[in-house]
């Protein structure tokens, strides 16, 4: 079993089958969770007073809104995600990284599973070059974290990743894209490889600019689709929401997944995170010592020798 900050995890393959159970740091679903601390309920009050007046196009917000959220997420799916059935989806988790040994890490702003597909919903508030090369880096973070060296690739779940962004990605008018690996034919090649990219500013009269409409809107009231507007209305909410964000953020914390962005957050949990991130780096070096010498690790993957040599010698205690 891991430990992390605090909170047990399965470790790969184990438990009762859920896709998410493979990923590192994704803890069994449990009702039970700590309690929202004082420091918890100031950052829900200094949160919902700085979005009272934003909408789901704001990242924060948008994380609140679709965690363990669904209903939400599986509306979205159904409007963009091809052959998907309406109400596959059975748990949403937001603000999640996926941890590397050596390489950028991915942070995933809502990643839902649905059966042997793992969706993941990510919102662009601004403008960036890099959107499309962000999503080859997430495709690929994200598979490397459903299989381990002498796995079969046979178990890897389908990707999709659904980015809303502020533009028309590829200037062709539609409200969203979806791109897949096709040959030279045009016929899909892997269909277990999808791309959304859906433009959250289209103003067409149709249910995409509708949605578009519900994502861009700052009131529950004016919107279309109670899909959306239920979750944000009860985080809108003045008593109601503050207690609402207070008790996400109890689950996330309980579930090793609030890192608190403010400047002056704990030192033991900046601890808590550097401690978890060693301990996936010790877990992968272990693994490849079974077949490789500690000085072409070192060398490949940049870790101290000396560190990788203090591993393999505790292998041997």
């Amino acid at each position: 079993m891991l430990v992390y900050k605090g909170v047990l995890h399965l470790p790969y393959g184990e438990g009762n089958g859920e896709i998410f159970n493979s990923l590192p740091f994704v803890s069994e679903k449990r009702e039970d969770y700590e309690a929202p601390s004082e420091e918890m309920r100031r950052e829900a009050r200094r949160l919902l007073r700085r979005i009272r007046r934003k909408s789901l196009t704001d990242d924060e917000l948008f994380r609140l809104a679709m965690y363990d959220n669904p209903t939400l997420a599986d509306f979205f799916a159904s409007a963009y995600v091809p052959d998907y059935e309406r109400g596959g989806i059975t748990r949403v988790i937001s603000d999640y990284e996926i941890p590397t040994a050596s390489t950028k890490s991915s942070r995933l702003d809502a990643l839902a599973e649905a059966g042997d597909t793992v969706i993941d919903f990510e919102m662009e508030s601004g403008v960036r070059g890099d959107v499309l090369k962000r999503t080859r880096q997430y495709v690929a973070n994200l598979t490397n974290s459903f299989i381990l060296k002498g796995g079969s690739y046979m178990g890897l779940p389908r990707i999709v990743i659904v980015f809303f962004v502020p533009y028309d990605i590829l200037g062709k008018g539609k409200p969203f894209y979806v791109i897949r690996p096709r040959d030279e034919d045009g016929e899909v090649a892997d269909p277990d490889d999808v791309r959304i990219y859906v433009n959250w500013k289209y103003e067409g009269e149709d249910k995409y600019g509708m949605i578009a409409h519900d994502i861009r809107c700052a009131d529950a009231g004016k919107m279309h689709y109670n899909e959306i507007r239920a979750r944000m209305s009860a985080l809108k909410d003045e008593e109601g929401g503050e207690k609402m964000a207070e008790d996400i953020f109890a689950k996330m914390r309980r579930e090793g997944r609030e890192e608190g962005r403010e400047e002056g957050r704990e030192e033991g949990r900046a601890e808590g995170r550097a401690e978890g991130r060693n301990e996936v780096r010790s877990d992968f070096v272990r693994i490849l010592l079974k077949d490789t010498s500690p000085s072409e690790i070192s060398r490949k993957f940049n870790i101290p020798l000396s560190e990788v040599r203090a591993i393999e010698k505790s292998i041997r205690a």
